[in-house]
């Protein structure tokens, strides 16, 4: 092969797996833009996950004040704009035992017929996007606590997705 034949190919080549390349990136993007965001969250050494659109806002674990006569579900209330939240203890929720000094982190739920409550917990892990093929929504198998609140897991490790909907609407979580 000639050398001019030889460069002639070689950029064939690049165009070729450069045209790839930009495919693949356009299929990515598009199948994120589809996807719904979820939230990855820790309870202690747990993973869980929740959809991004029933997330209001993730502050620091702070200004929590505490009530007289609560459940143990709940730690105390945060205050909001004018109103007053509850603060659930996550862990306890989801039948797993953490200390107070655990969580570091809430993650405010809100819906605009059924309110908003705040879930401590004790990291953010970060975001990702998943498709419904990345999710596994019967014939898993978690604790029954955790399964009450869920819509399904991640298919790819197993992590718990809590359905935002389901939370609010339980009558230990939901408002009173």
């Amino acid at each position: 092969m000639h050398r001019e034949e030889k460069a002639q190919s070689d950029a064939e080549i690049l165009q070729y797996r450069a045209e790839e390349l930009a495919r693949a990136i356009d299929s990515f993007e598009e199948k994120n833009q589809n996807s719904p965001e979820y939230v990855y969250f820790y309870l202690g050494e747990h993973c869980f996950a929740i959809e991004g659109k029933w997330i209001e806002f993730i502050c620091p674990y702070s200004h929590v004040y505490p009530f007289p006569m609560l459940p143990q579900m709940l730690f105390g209330v945060h205050y909001r704009q004018g109103q007053l939240y509850p603060v659930f203890d996550t862990a306890k929720l989801l039948g797993l035992d953490l200390s107070k000094e655990d969580y570091q982190s809430m993650i405010f739920i809100d819906h605009a017929e059924l309110g908003g409550v705040s879930l401590a917990v004790s990291s953010i892990r970060g975001y990702i996007a998943l498709g419904s093929n990345e999710i596994q929504t019967e014939d898993y198998q978690i604790p029954i606590e955790q399964d009450r609140y869920c819509c399904g897991v991640m298919k790819e490790n197993g992590v718990p997705i809590l359905d935002g909907n389901k939370l609010l609407r339980s009558n230990k979580v939901g408002p009173h």
